[in-house]
């Protein structure tokens, strides 16, 4: 969507992104445009269209260039391959670039973020994170944000990481019904346009879009 509300590409629909039959189906999409806004990264393919077994996630990233919009293209991990190194993943969600030339990845499964160096996409590092299903990056800070299993952590950056504060969601768990890990789902929104950055947040449980603004050092509650 453009800013003025438009669309900033014609038509809409580009490439298919992979072929069915190699397993890049549609699960729970996770995408972010690159730092020189050439690409789109995009992880969550592997499930059945629509499907909620984000446990089937294929372990890569994928990149689609622009403007062409595709075909895609595996960036980082294996088609086939998962792992806990420098070279693979497992269960790949969130991704963010801190628009200086690093892509941020939640390797959900091995409970860690791993950056990436955009103009290579090789290892550049990880640091550990509890079940990491989203992350965000402020580049007037370099801050980094990261929905960890209840919390959503704020980091110093994505270079020797050190945590500042932390906003608890475990409550939008409780009372729900049915919201187990394959049905509960959460989206984020990482505002940064104003001098306090604001987190927008989505529970498709919960009928209400909560805002929570980043004082410093702590969170408004939502």
């Amino acid at each position: 969507i453009d800013l003025d509300g438009g669309m900033p590409l014609e038509p809409m629909a580009g490439p298919v992104f992979g072929s069915s039959k190699d397993g890049w189906k549609y699960g729970q999409m996770y995408m972010t445009p690159s730092s020189d806004g050439k690409s789109i990264y995009m992880t969550g393919f592997g499930t059945a269209a629509g499907g909620s077994k984000t446990a089937d996630v294929l372990p890569f990233v994928a990149r689609v260039r622009l403007p062409e919009r595709g075909p895609g293209e595996v960036a980082f991990g294996d088609l086939k391959q998962a792992g806990n190194d420098s070279a693979h993943l497992t269960q790949p969600r969130g991704l963010a670039s801190d628009g200086k030339g690093h892509l941020l990845v939640c390797d959900y499964s091995n409970n860690r973020v791993v950056v990436l160096n955009e103009k290579d996409m090789s290892f550049a590092g990880s640091w550990a994170a509890e079940a990491p299903e989203w992350v965000g990056c402020n580049p007037k800070t370099g801050a980094v944000y990261v929905c960890e299993k209840n919390d959503v952590v704020k980091y110093t950056g994505c270079q020797n990481p050190k945590e500042v504060s932390r906003l608890s969601l475990g409550y939008q768990k409780k009372g729900s019904y049915g919201a187990y890990e394959w049905c509960f789902r959460r989206c984020f929104a990482l505002d940064v346009s104003a001098d306090a950055p604001v987190l927008w947040m989505g529970f498709n449980m919960v009928p209400s879009l909560l805002r929570s603004e980043d004082r410093g050092d702590r969170f408004t509650d939502p």
